[in-house]
Protein backbone atom coordinates (compact mmCIF):
# COMPACT_ATOMS: atom_id res chain seq x y z
CA UNK A 1 0.00 0.00 0.00
CA UNK A 2 1.00 3.31 -0.56
CA UNK A 3 1.14 6.16 2.01
CA UNK A 4 1.06 9.92 1.37
CA UNK A 5 3.18 12.24 4.16
CA UNK A 6 1.93 15.88 3.86
CA UNK A 7 2.59 19.57 5.04
CA UNK A 8 -0.26 21.25 4.92
CA UNK A 9 -0.88 25.23 5.85
CA UNK A 10 -4.21 26.21 7.71
CA UNK A 11 -4.71 29.38 6.36
CA UNK A 12 -7.88 30.72 7.84
CA UNK A 13 -10.85 28.27 6.50
CA UNK A 14 -8.65 26.48 4.04
CA UNK A 15 -5.84 23.91 4.41
CA UNK A 16 -3.36 24.40 1.46
CA UNK A 17 -0.83 21.50 0.25
CA UNK A 18 2.70 22.54 0.86
CA UNK A 19 4.83 19.58 0.21
CA UNK A 20 4.34 15.83 -0.21
CA UNK A 21 5.97 12.56 0.19
CA UNK A 22 5.01 8.58 -0.78
CA UNK A 23 6.09 6.39 1.64
CA UNK A 24 6.43 2.53 1.44
CA UNK A 25 5.50 -0.08 3.84
CA UNK A 26 8.13 0.29 5.82
CA UNK A 27 8.81 3.76 5.67
CA UNK A 28 5.18 3.98 7.40
CA UNK A 29 5.84 1.28 10.32
CA UNK A 30 9.32 3.53 11.17
CA UNK A 31 7.29 6.48 11.52
CA UNK A 32 4.57 4.89 13.43
CA UNK A 33 6.89 3.39 15.78
CA UNK A 34 8.68 6.59 16.16
CA UNK A 35 5.34 7.93 16.58
CA UNK A 36 4.34 5.72 19.61
CA UNK A 37 7.71 6.06 21.25
CA UNK A 38 7.53 9.85 21.29
CA UNK A 39 4.30 9.98 22.23
CA UNK A 40 4.96 7.86 25.02
CA UNK A 41 8.01 10.64 26.31
CA UNK A 42 5.13 13.03 26.06
CA UNK A 43 3.27 11.33 28.32
CA UNK A 44 6.18 10.64 30.91
CA UNK A 45 6.74 14.19 30.72
CA UNK A 46 3.16 15.06 31.59
CA UNK A 47 3.06 13.52 34.66
CA UNK A 48 5.67 15.62 36.31
CA UNK A 49 4.46 18.71 34.59
CA UNK A 50 0.94 18.55 36.37
CA UNK A 51 2.92 17.20 40.11
CA UNK A 52 4.85 20.77 39.42
CA UNK A 53 1.30 22.59 38.69
CA UNK A 54 -0.09 21.12 42.02
CA UNK A 55 3.13 22.26 43.64
CA UNK A 56 2.93 25.84 42.08
CA UNK A 57 -0.82 26.21 43.07
CA UNK A 58 0.27 24.85 46.84
CA UNK A 59 2.82 27.17 47.36
CA UNK A 60 1.19 30.27 45.81
CA UNK A 61 -2.05 29.74 48.17
CA UNK A 62 0.06 29.01 51.42
CA UNK A 63 2.20 32.31 50.78
CA UNK A 64 -0.49 34.11 50.55
CA UNK A 65 -1.77 36.59 53.73
CA UNK A 66 -5.19 35.66 55.12
CA UNK A 67 -7.71 38.03 54.80
CA UNK A 68 -7.51 40.72 57.82
CA UNK A 69 -11.06 41.78 57.43
CA UNK A 70 -13.87 39.82 59.69
CA UNK A 71 -12.79 37.21 61.95
CA UNK A 72 -9.06 36.71 61.93
CA UNK A 73 -9.44 33.03 63.31
CA UNK A 74 -11.72 31.95 60.71
CA UNK A 75 -9.88 33.35 58.14
CA UNK A 76 -7.10 31.04 59.15
CA UNK A 77 -9.71 28.33 59.88
CA UNK A 78 -10.48 28.72 56.25
CA UNK A 79 -6.49 28.98 55.34
CA UNK A 80 -6.18 25.33 56.97
CA UNK A 81 -9.42 23.60 55.21
CA UNK A 82 -7.70 24.81 51.43
CA UNK A 83 -4.40 23.98 52.43
CA UNK A 84 -5.31 20.35 53.47
CA UNK A 85 -7.06 19.95 49.52
CA UNK A 86 -4.29 21.10 47.99
CA UNK A 87 -1.72 18.57 50.40
CA UNK A 88 -4.27 16.48 49.33
CA UNK A 89 -3.37 17.39 45.17
CA UNK A 90 -0.14 16.26 45.88
CA UNK A 91 0.12 13.47 48.26
CA UNK A 92 -2.40 11.95 45.98
CA UNK A 93 -0.10 12.88 42.60
CA UNK A 94 2.44 10.54 44.36
CA UNK A 95 0.60 7.40 43.81
CA UNK A 96 -1.53 8.34 40.63
CA UNK A 97 2.40 8.81 39.16
CA UNK A 98 3.64 5.33 39.77
CA UNK A 99 0.18 3.97 38.23
CA UNK A 100 0.12 6.25 35.40
CA UNK A 101 3.86 5.26 34.50
CA UNK A 102 2.99 1.44 34.98
CA UNK A 103 0.26 1.61 31.91
CA UNK A 104 2.52 3.81 29.81
CA UNK A 105 5.94 1.64 29.78
CA UNK A 106 6.65 -1.66 28.95
CA UNK A 107 7.77 -4.32 31.86
CA UNK A 108 11.33 -3.66 31.78
CA UNK A 109 10.91 -0.14 31.65
CA UNK A 110 8.65 0.45 34.78
CA UNK A 111 11.21 -1.84 36.74
CA UNK A 112 13.95 0.38 35.35
CA UNK A 113 12.26 3.80 36.78
CA UNK A 114 10.78 1.92 39.95
CA UNK A 115 14.08 -0.23 41.04
CA UNK A 116 16.72 2.50 39.75
CA UNK A 117 14.95 5.89 40.50
CA UNK A 118 11.93 5.80 42.31
CA UNK A 119 12.53 2.73 45.15
CA UNK A 120 16.06 4.54 45.51
CA UNK A 121 14.47 8.06 46.13
CA UNK A 122 12.11 6.24 48.57
CA UNK A 123 15.15 4.29 50.44
CA UNK A 124 17.15 7.97 50.80
CA UNK A 125 14.09 10.55 51.64
CA UNK A 126 12.14 10.50 54.84
CA UNK A 127 10.56 13.56 53.79
CA UNK A 128 8.91 11.68 50.11
CA UNK A 129 7.96 8.39 52.64
CA UNK A 130 6.13 11.04 54.73
CA UNK A 131 4.05 12.48 51.75
CA UNK A 132 3.74 9.09 50.62
CA UNK A 133 1.98 7.34 53.24
CA UNK A 134 0.48 10.78 53.95
CA UNK A 135 -1.53 10.54 50.93
CA UNK A 136 -3.02 6.50 52.62
CA UNK A 137 -3.32 8.25 56.05
CA UNK A 138 -5.48 11.18 53.96
CA UNK A 139 -7.74 9.14 52.06
CA UNK A 140 -8.61 6.78 54.90
CA UNK A 141 -8.10 8.56 58.37
CA UNK A 142 -7.90 12.48 58.74
CA UNK A 143 -7.04 15.38 57.40
CA UNK A 144 -2.92 16.04 57.21
CA UNK A 145 -2.81 19.17 58.49
CA UNK A 146 -4.54 20.53 61.55
CA UNK A 147 -2.54 23.56 62.95
CA UNK A 148 -1.20 26.79 61.12
CA UNK A 149 1.50 29.31 62.28
CA UNK A 150 0.86 32.66 61.27
CA UNK A 151 3.27 35.98 62.20
CA UNK A 152 2.76 38.98 60.23
CA UNK A 153 4.95 41.97 60.77
CA UNK A 154 5.01 45.44 58.43
CA UNK A 155 7.31 43.93 55.63
CA UNK A 156 7.24 40.15 56.05
CA UNK A 157 4.72 37.43 55.83
CA UNK A 158 5.30 34.51 57.54
CA UNK A 159 2.89 31.31 57.54
CA UNK A 160 3.19 27.79 58.04
CA UNK A 161 1.20 24.51 58.00
CA UNK A 162 1.66 22.14 60.66
CA UNK A 163 0.35 18.05 61.32
CA UNK A 164 0.32 16.49 64.70
CA UNK A 165 3.66 13.89 65.20
CA UNK A 166 1.24 11.85 67.64
CA UNK A 167 -1.68 11.48 65.45
CA UNK A 168 0.43 10.19 62.72
CA UNK A 169 2.17 7.56 64.97
CA UNK A 170 -0.96 6.41 66.49
CA UNK A 171 -2.81 5.62 63.22
CA UNK A 172 -2.18 2.19 62.02
CA UNK A 173 -2.11 3.87 58.44
CA UNK A 174 1.48 4.39 58.57
CA UNK A 175 4.46 1.52 58.18
CA UNK A 176 5.90 0.40 61.49
CA UNK A 177 9.44 1.72 59.68
CA UNK A 178 8.10 5.20 58.34
CA UNK A 179 6.52 5.42 61.91
CA UNK A 180 9.89 4.92 63.73
CA UNK A 181 11.54 7.71 61.01
CA UNK A 182 9.17 10.29 61.83
CA UNK A 183 9.74 9.60 65.84
CA UNK A 184 13.08 10.06 65.62
CA UNK A 185 13.14 12.65 63.26
CA UNK A 186 10.51 15.13 63.13
CA UNK A 187 9.77 17.24 66.07
CA UNK A 188 5.96 16.92 67.95
CA UNK A 189 4.34 19.59 65.22
CA UNK A 190 5.76 18.52 61.92
CA UNK A 191 6.17 21.28 59.22
CA UNK A 192 4.26 20.14 56.45
CA UNK A 193 4.78 23.16 54.50
CA UNK A 194 8.53 22.96 54.59
CA UNK A 195 8.53 19.14 53.57
CA UNK A 196 6.38 19.71 50.16
CA UNK A 197 8.96 22.80 49.72
CA UNK A 198 12.14 20.28 50.17
CA UNK A 199 10.46 16.90 48.91
CA UNK A 200 8.51 17.91 45.82
CA UNK A 201 11.17 19.63 43.53
CA UNK A 202 13.43 16.67 44.72
CA UNK A 203 10.68 14.08 43.52
CA UNK A 204 10.14 15.77 40.15
CA UNK A 205 13.96 15.63 39.59
CA UNK A 206 14.59 12.29 40.12
CA UNK A 207 11.23 11.95 37.32
CA UNK A 208 13.07 14.41 35.07
CA UNK A 209 15.91 12.28 35.17
CA UNK A 210 14.05 8.99 34.14
CA UNK A 211 12.28 11.26 31.64
CA UNK A 212 15.30 12.28 29.50
CA UNK A 213 17.05 9.09 29.95
CA UNK A 214 14.00 7.68 27.97
CA UNK A 215 14.51 10.36 25.68
CA UNK A 216 18.43 9.51 24.88
CA UNK A 217 16.91 6.16 24.07
CA UNK A 218 14.63 7.05 21.67
CA UNK A 219 16.97 9.11 20.35
CA UNK A 220 16.56 8.29 16.44
CA UNK A 221 12.94 7.89 16.15
CA UNK A 222 13.11 11.50 17.14
CA UNK A 223 15.67 12.00 14.91
CA UNK A 224 13.56 10.15 12.51
CA UNK A 225 10.57 12.87 12.28
CA UNK A 226 12.83 15.27 12.09
CA UNK A 227 14.47 14.35 9.29
CA UNK A 228 10.80 13.70 7.55
CA UNK A 229 10.04 17.29 8.36
CA UNK A 230 13.29 18.63 6.94
CA UNK A 231 12.43 17.02 3.71
CA UNK A 232 9.15 18.43 3.95
CA UNK A 233 10.63 21.89 5.03
CA UNK A 234 12.31 22.46 1.26
CA UNK A 235 8.80 23.45 -0.30
CA UNK A 236 8.52 26.12 1.90
CA UNK A 237 11.50 28.65 2.00
CA UNK A 238 8.66 31.46 1.31
CA UNK A 239 6.24 30.77 3.81
CA UNK A 240 6.09 33.46 7.06
CA UNK A 241 4.13 31.46 9.35
CA UNK A 242 5.50 28.15 9.92
CA UNK A 243 3.57 28.07 13.25
CA UNK A 244 -0.01 27.12 11.15
CA UNK A 245 2.02 24.19 8.91
CA UNK A 246 0.81 20.92 9.93
CA UNK A 247 2.57 17.72 8.94
CA UNK A 248 0.48 14.20 9.06
CA UNK A 249 -0.34 11.06 6.92
CA UNK A 250 -3.26 10.85 4.97
CA UNK A 251 -5.66 8.40 6.43
CA UNK A 252 -6.15 5.14 4.07
CA UNK A 253 -9.07 5.14 1.62
CA UNK A 254 -10.05 8.66 3.09
CA UNK A 255 -8.71 10.99 0.68
CA UNK A 256 -8.49 14.92 2.67
CA UNK A 257 -8.44 13.57 6.42
CA UNK A 258 -4.95 13.14 7.99
CA UNK A 259 -4.43 9.97 10.47
CA UNK A 260 -1.22 10.26 12.23
CA UNK A 261 0.02 14.11 13.13
CA UNK A 262 3.99 14.69 13.38
CA UNK A 263 4.73 14.96 16.62
CA UNK A 264 7.11 18.18 15.40
CA UNK A 265 5.57 20.91 18.13
CA UNK A 266 6.16 18.79 21.04
CA UNK A 267 9.98 17.74 19.43
CA UNK A 268 10.71 21.36 19.29
CA UNK A 269 9.53 22.46 22.83
CA UNK A 270 11.83 19.81 24.41
CA UNK A 271 14.44 20.24 22.43
CA UNK A 272 14.45 24.15 23.22
CA UNK A 273 13.73 23.98 26.56
CA UNK A 274 10.44 25.40 26.35
CA UNK A 275 8.66 22.81 28.25
CA UNK A 276 11.50 22.96 31.04
CA UNK A 277 10.35 22.52 34.92
CA UNK A 278 11.84 25.26 36.82
CA UNK A 279 11.17 23.63 40.16
CA UNK A 280 13.84 25.79 42.33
Amino acid sequence: MEYRLYCIKHDGEKYIQIGKRILNEKEMSNIQNAYQNINKLKLLYEVPYSLKCNYVNFLEYIDKEPQREGSYIWNINKKIIEANRLIFNLVSSLNAIENHYKKILEEIEFNDLKHNYINVHYDDSLNYRFLYELRNYANHSSVPATLAEFRFDINTNYNKIYGDRESFLNDNLFKKKVKSDIAKYYPAQIDITNIIREEIPAYLKVLLEYVYKFKSIIEEDINLINEYYRKLNRNIKNIKNVNNLIYGIETPNKPGSLNLILPIDFIKCFENNDLYIDIN
